[in-house]
């Protein structure tokens, strides 16, 4: 996912410097691209939020009845957990660079 948030973004900064481009075309792809990553960023935010719980969970069952088997699973869970929280994390801050160049692409469409 984050291959093809890079991928758009260089191809809507090429798109911006191009002239001849056709802005209400570029501007309704990358609308549509927008909507699709904010769904993946809702859906990701869930999943993080539920690993979350889970390790949270996993973390009071071991604190509860200390065995090493919890201990090994608080560390897989926490290790996923982080992972998703990069995962979001890139999404998040991809989505926000996008929503500067739509901006953009807005202000050379009609130029104040």
């Amino acid at each position: 996912m984050y291959t093809y948030l890079k991928k758009h973004e260089a191809f809507m900064i090429e798109a911006l410097k191009d002239p001849s481009a056709n802005l209400n075309w570029l501007s309704t792809y990358h609308q549509t691209q927008i909507l699709f990553i904010q769904h993946e960023r809702l859906i990701h935010l869930l999943i993080t939020l539920f690993f979350a719980f889970l390790f949270l969970c996993s973390c009071i069952a071991t604190f509860c009845a200390p065995m090493p088997l919890l201990f090994l699973l608080d560390l897989i869970l926490l290790i996923t957990l982080l992972f998703y929280i990069r995962h979001y994390y890139r999404l998040e801050n991809g989505l926000e660079r996008w929503y500067k160049i739509y901006t953009e692409l807005e202000n050379l469409k009609s130029p104040h």
